[in-house]
């Protein structure tokens, strides 16, 4: 009943290719049904895409190119695949306000901290982040945003687990767990008017990317960062275990292979590796210059 109700679309494009999504594509009544070419599939597309001949559309093959790679059917597209959010004027000081009023000081610099996720196997210690936002407040004398989803307590409780942050920092003065944002869009907007973003492999890395504020992202094993992250761009940084072993791509395969049941990568990242390539990224980028 579901799906003979849904309503009617000139296009349908089943990015993920499950079968749910295969179902709502073929009773969608779209002239132009599309999805990845798969043996037994073609009874729900009329375009079928063959992805292997398809995604490098950058020369990487990464998960944008994979999922541009479902518009070849139409006609041809200058594909922009630069991120970018545009943000009003007056969500600017809207935001500006709850931060001043939270006692954050707009003429320091402002650092946002993603340090829950929905998935604990993503979320790198409590120490080392308290570490790190020590060492960044000795030397650069920053503000620490602590930004969580309200009330999310389906997977665990990001607010409790900001606090429990917070009160392992030696300065907690620099510390602020108290700007609470209502919606995805508000919390894009205080990335937007932060000076950078520090975190786990979440969404709100890719929302920092976006407004382009400068971003650095630790991944886990289970989540290539080549697949999501931009290349050599020096504003967007990610690291995972590849870089702290050095070891090329061939041997890095084998090596996550090999330890694919042990889920706590994130454990083996050290602190000393991440202290320094933050450090060198705002160095090299000059991000506080202005403050």
């Amino acid at each position: 009943k579901f799906l003979m109700k849904l309503p009617k679309y000139d296009i349908c494009i089943n990015v993920q290719g499950k079968l749910e999504g295969a179902l709502i594509t073929l009773f969608s009544g779209a002239k132009e049904r599309i999805s990845w070419n798969r043996k037994g599939w073609k009874v729900f597309y009329n375009k079928p895409v063959n992805a292997d001949d398809l995604i490098k559309i950058s020369g990487i093959g990464n998960t944008i190119d994979h999922r541009l790679a479902l518009l070849s059917p139409m006609e041809i597209l200058d594909y922009k695949r630069d991120l970018r959010i545009w943000i009003k004027d007056e969500e600017r000081k809207n935001i500006k306000k709850t931060m001043e009023s939270a006692g954050i000081n707009l003429e320091k610099p402002v650092i946002s901290f993603g340090v829950t996720s929905r998935r604990e196997f993503r979320i790198w210690p409590k120490d080392r982040f308290a570490k790190l936002i020590d060492f960044l407040y000795k030397k650069y004398g920053i503000q620490a945003i602590l930004f969580y989803a309200p009330n999310d307590k389906k997977y665990n409780s990001e607010e409790e687990h900001c606090n429990s942050v917070k009160e392992l920092v030696q300065n907690k003065e620099a510390v602020f767990t108290n700007i609470k944002t209502k919606s995805a869009r508000e919390l894009i907007v205080l990335l937007a008017e932060s000076d950078m973003y520090i975190g786990n492999d979440n969404g709100p890395r890719h929302f920092a990317q976006a407004v382009d504020t400068p971003s650095f992202a630790i991944f886990t094993t289970l989540n290539n960062k080549k697949s999501f992250c931009p290349h050599n761009n020096p504003r967007h940084k990610a690291v995972d275990m590849q870089d702290v072993l050095e070891m090329s791509d061939e041997k890095y395969s084998e090596y996550v292979e090999k330890n694919i049941e042990f889920r706590d990568f994130l454990n083996d990242i050290p602190y000393e590796f991440v202290e320094k390539f933050i450090d060198n990224m705002i160095e090299n980028l000059g991000i506080f210059k202005n403050k």
